[in-house]
């Protein structure tokens, strides 16, 4: 393997902010990184991460988010208001950075016969 092998894009950098067990983490991947800890250190949120980034640009990306595990609220930390997931490509180009928020989901307004809107 030398360097007449043509680079490939590839994820280098994840962002992960306000997802289950995680506040604001920015992991560096190299080829090959491995995810070791304590548990309840984030290992899963991180693979959770990585899932949702893979929905992402699907159409049913807004159904199965707000559906994986418990919906938002199971998925949202602990005194966050959003959920923000990132990554950076890099290869051949220029790095990309694409950024997802995802904000708290409004809350439908329900009316009962005989009552506003």
């Amino acid at each position: 393997m030398g360097s007449d092998i043509p680079s490939r894009d590839r994820v280098t950098e994840l962002r992960i902010r306000g997802l289950r067990t995680l506040e604001d983490v920015t992991l560096p991947l190299g080829r090959l990184t491995a995810l070791v800890g304590e548990n309840g250190v984030g290992k899963s949120s991180v693979a959770e991460a990585c899932a949702l980034l893979c929905r992402l640009g699907r159409e049913s990306f807004p159904d199965a988010f707000l559906h994986a595990h418990g919906g938002f609220p199971g998925l949202l930390r602990r005194g966050a208001d959003a959920i923000g997931l990132g990554l950076t490509l890099e290869g051949a180009g220029a790095p990309l950075r694409y950024d997802a928020p995802c904000p708290r989901p409004r809350r439908r307004r329900t009316s009962s016969p005989g009552s506003w809107p």
